[in-house]
């Protein structure tokens, strides 16, 4: 009941962050948020690398914001993959529909997630070169670190990816270091707060009064908080 709680209040604060970038939140997977920008009933249709990348950084930020308020472990982490490129839209089946996107963007997507270090964002030269495009790849806000395209990509269970499997794309790192400073510094304001109430309603939505409800009234055991994404 405390793993739902939790992943409940934190997808509360990402699906904020989601609105607020203008971007189309496609489906929860377990501990999969996923997102697309470029859906042509969401922007009027328009890809903004861009605000993928900001929206990454907001992910990185609420999830340093969250652990303060709820003294999570520290080992509670989350990785991003970021990719671009074409793929398909439809529905299948006949019960339980939904709207599902298909495609080697999507499984790109997924092994660069899977291959991301423990809060960071693993970002494809294919979504850099659509930032590139918009002029936002040099903004002070996005640091792209390049990786050696000799560099062996690993997941977190130990298990080797061949760069083919992402059809050999050259990766970067996006600095989520100006993204973790100014959650702590949300942090510290939470500590030390003038109005507590003001400022816990600035950065709380109802879902995390959900999940400290569930938390407080749950009497089962501690839970392993170890949820990679």
């Amino acid at each position: 009941v405390e793993v739902v709680c939790f992943i409940n209040g934190l997808f509360g604060l990402f699906d904020s962050c989601v609105a607020e970038r203008c971007v189309y939140k496609m489906e929860t997977v377990g501990d999969a948020f996923v997102c697309v920008s470029g859906m042509p009933d969401c922007n009027d249709g328009e890809h903004s690398a861009y605000s993928m990348l900001l929206l990454s950084l907001d992910f990185v930020s609420a999830l340093i914001r969250y652990k303060a308020l709820h003294s999570l472990p520290s080992t509670l982490g989350l990785r991003v993959g970021v990719h671009s490129g074409r793929c398909v839209g439809g529905i299948v089946g006949t019960t339980m529909q939904r709207y599902h996107l298909y495609g080697q963007t999507m499984k790109t997507t997924q092994l660069l997630e899977a291959t991301a270090p423990m809060d960071g964002v693993h970002v494809s030269a294919a979504t850099k070169a659509c930032a590139d495009v918009e002029g936002t790849s040099t903004s002070p806000q996005l640091q792209l670190v390049p990786q050696s395209p000799f560099s062996v990509l690993m997941t977190s269970k130990g298990e080797m990816v061949p760069r083919a499997a992402i059809d050999g794309l050259q990766t970067f790192l996006l600095d989520v270091t100006e993204a973790a400073q100014a959650a702590l510094f949300a942090k510290q304001q939470l500590q030390q707060p003038e109005d507590g109430s003001a400022k816990c309603a600035v950065l709380l939505p109802d879902a995390l009064e959900t999940t400290k409800h569930c938390t407080e009234s749950s009497q089962s055991p501690e839970p392993d908080w170890n949820i990679r994404r």
